[in-house]
């Protein structure tokens, strides 16, 4: 006979979102250190950093934005300076190499028009002339979804074989 012991859900759940509310408070407020910490995996802190920039304000529409988990006293707020200082955080190289690739890096203001992650490109209407960019590899579709026929300023690396995805972020 295996004995085994559940947990109430509301200790787990507590748990999680409380590792929750501090992972997007560090993403907000620590980007480079204290997230370092608690997501070790660059892709997937690259990947939160970037959809909790997009939840942050511009400060056009509202100011702020508290974010409040259930069962935890503390909230997060995020501000317009929370999107620059992560914002600030994606655009520094990672590595030497990145260094050297980012002398060609470009800077496309247009409307995302077309998006492809199959095939791994999308589209932004530049002046009305479409521009490619290719590599959005891993990419997640909620993040770039929703900037469908909205003002973006995507980063690219130009090489040889055209324009190579960086970053995507709606235009402020």
């Amino acid at each position: 006979m295996v004995r085994t012991r559940s947990w109430p859900a509301e200790s787990n759940r507590h748990s999680q979102t409380n590792l929750e509310g501090t992972t997007i408070q560090a993403a907000s407020e620590e980007p480079d250190s204290g997230l370092q910490s608690l997501v070790p995996s660059n892709e997937y802190r690259e990947t939160f950093l970037k959809m909790t920039r997009n939840l942050a304000p511009t400060g056009k529409s509202f100011g702020e934005m508290e974010i409040k988990v259930i069962g935890d006293r503390q909230s997060v707020v995020l501000r317009p300076s929370s999107r620059k200082l992560i914002s600030d955080t994606l655009r520094r190289p990672a590595s030497d190499s990145a260094r050297d690739s980012a002398k060609t890096e470009e800077l496309l203001h247009g409307v995302l028009r077309a998006l492809d992650l199959d095939n791994d490109w999308l589209e932004v209407s530049i002046d009305g002339k479409p521009v490619k960019v290719k590599g959005v590899g891993e990419t997640v579709d909620d993040v770039i979804g929703p900037m469908v026929n909205h003002n973006v300023v995507v980063r690219a690396a130009r090489k040889r074989g055209g324009l190579s995805f960086i970053d995507i972020e709606q235009e402020e």
